[in-house]
């Protein structure tokens, strides 16, 4: 199977990047639109459905072409892309803990609790979602 998914264009892979960016954008949503509920916190300004659904779906389409680029160059692509698709979303989580928002201005509390869990849904839905797409369009 691993040589049929290193014949594969492109388009395979950004198609399962779409399909991932799409459940995580629905998953993230859900999450933004319960926690919101749950607690009264929202950025609605900064955090609304458009900047999330971009946000989930965007990073989706790149992780599919990086799983892509790493098939084309390694017989270890889907244990390489697990692993630093796993990295990455631990790493994303400093963004969310910093004391400071990317523009200055002080972290509003609940802050954290909102956009993690939408960080952890995103790598999930990459690691588990792109690689099973791609493998279910080899059969």
């Amino acid at each position: 199977m691993y040589q049929k998914l290193k014949t594969f264009s492109v388009t395979k892979y950004l198609y399962s990047g779409i399909i991932a960016g799409s459940v995580a954008a629905v998953l993230n949503n859900l999450y933004n639109s319960m926690y919101s509920s749950l607690t009264s916190f929202a950025i609605a300004s900064v955090i609304n459905p458009i900047s999330i659904s971009l946000g989930s779906v965007i990073p989706m389409i790149v992780a599919a072409v990086v799983y892509f680029g790493l098939v084309k160059i390694t017989t270890k692509a889907l244990l390489v892309f697990v692993i630093g698709t796993a990295l990455f979303s631990l790493l994303s989580i400093a963004g969310p803990l910093a004391s400071q928002l990317p523009d200055g201005s002080p972290t509003p509390h609940g802050f954290a609790a909102l956009t993690i869990p939408m960080h952890i849904i995103s790598g999930f839905c990459a690691i588990f979602i792109i690689p099973r797409v791609v493998a279910a369009e080899a059969k």
